[in-house]
């Protein structure tokens, strides 16, 4: 886990991305995205609150933010997943955003969908992958050769056990099988 907010979306899809979440990230994911989008509706001066400077500032949620028209509809089902998934697990079934569920859907930004791609999910897969090889690699690697030696630490690739460092750029352009 990282000292700062992050929703994690390893997938195009919300759904099959809450999914593949550890419990210890579910756990934080839900947590954020409740602090996300109540910043928004702070931002958006439809509720008064107070939220955490880390949460207003945050460089990971300014995706979400889109310049003032906010990506709720992609939030609210993230945080609707992470949920469920939460509470079907065995975790505590408290809901962060139970008494603001009236505004949040009266807002106008409420159905507003994000352009979520796949190099933005590989970037997120392969910071998974970093943070705890031994949970995700059963979500990001198959029995694919190529994928089954595949490693990454800090940009340093390696492949049947050689080392290649690879750039930015190409990071961006690998993908996963399983997509």
């Amino acid at each position: 886990m990282l000292n700062t907010i992050t929703i994690w979306r390893p997938f195009k899809s919300v759904k099959k991305s809450v999914q593949s979440l550890s419990p210890e990230d579910l756990a934080e994911a839900k947590f954020n995205t409740a602090q996300v989008i109540l910043c928004f509706m702070v931002k958006l001066n439809t509720i008064k609150e107070n939220i955490p400077d880390v949460v207003k500032n945050n460089y990971n949620i300014q995706y979400y933010w889109n310049g003032g028209k906010p990506y709720l509809y992609d939030l609210i089902w993230y945080y609707t997943y992470c949920r469920r998934k939460w509470t079907k697990d065995g975790g505590d079934p408290i809901d962060f955003l139970k008494e603001y569920y009236k505004v949040i859907y009266n807002c106008p930004f409420w159905d507003n969908k994000s352009k979520w791609t796949s190099s933005m999910s590989n970037m997120h897969a392969f910071k998974l992958m970093e943070l705890n090889h031994f949970w995700y690699q059963r979500f990001f690697v198959s029995g694919d050769k190529a994928w089954r030696y595949l490693q990454l630490f800090d940009n340093t690739m390696y492949i049947d056990g050689k080392l290649r460092r690879i750039k930015d750029e190409e990071v961006k352009s690998l993908t996963f099988c399983n997509r």
